[in-house]
């Protein structure tokens, strides 16, 4: 009778077990309170905080008239002495186009191989402590000045309080729509804050 009892009641806590976890959703980190002072916003992690359409050209990373592909290390910055520095040079680039987060003191790095006249749209998580996005871009030439760029992130404001006159503007970190372009020749990148779902 005993062990009838205890198969009982062990059926009884599991079936409770899954049946409480159902439909919940896993827990989410508020999001930081907005600040009065733009140098006071928190970069922490941002699901899908970026929206990233790259864009080939079709006579992409020419050589001798022929179009070649070429690779894209995305990096995430949180400064940017490191990238800006390697980004004078060619070994320099050779560094960064090895796409490792250690090569520009990146918090985040992820590589994307373009085709000539590709189109690819990504959404990747805004790294926490991340306040700029870097491109190093792999084309034949080597040139630094034209196989690099940056974009810094943007600041979401708006009104806080309800008494006109007494309202004041706070910030956060936006979310953003990021366009990287990559011509023949040169990679190029800029952005907007992206509209409220």
């Amino acid at each position: 009778m005993r062990p009838a009892r205890f198969v009982f009641a062990f059926a009884f806590f599991l079936a409770l077990a899954a049946c409480g976890g159902a439909g919940k959703k896993a827990f989410e980190m508020p999001p930081p309170t907005p600040s009065a002072d733009p140098s006071g916003v928190v970069w922490q992690t941002e699901p899908k905080g970026l929206r990233i359409s790259i864009e080939a050209a079709p006579d992409l990373n020419a050589q001798d008239g022929e179009p070649l592909a070429l690779s894209l290390c995305v990096y995430q910055l949180d400064k940017t002495a490191k990238f800006d520095d390697l980004a004078q040079s060619e070994d320099g680039l050779n560094l960064l186009q090895d796409c490792t987060i250690s090569a520009a003191d990146a918090v985040a790095a992820q590589r994307f191989w373009l085709q000539p006249g590709q189109t690819r749209v990504v959404e990747i998580d805004r790294a926490a402590g991340a306040k700029s996005l870097a491109l190093a871009a792999g084309y034949a030439h080597l040139a630094p000045s034209l196989s690099t760029a940056r974009f810094s992130y943007l600041l979401h404001s708006e009104k806080e309080g309800y008494i006109p006159g007494f309202r004041k503007t706070v910030y956060s970190a936006a979310r953003m729509d990021i366009v990287i372009r990559l011509s023949a020749s040169e990679v190029s990148v800029n952005g907007v804050e992206r509209e409220p779902q």
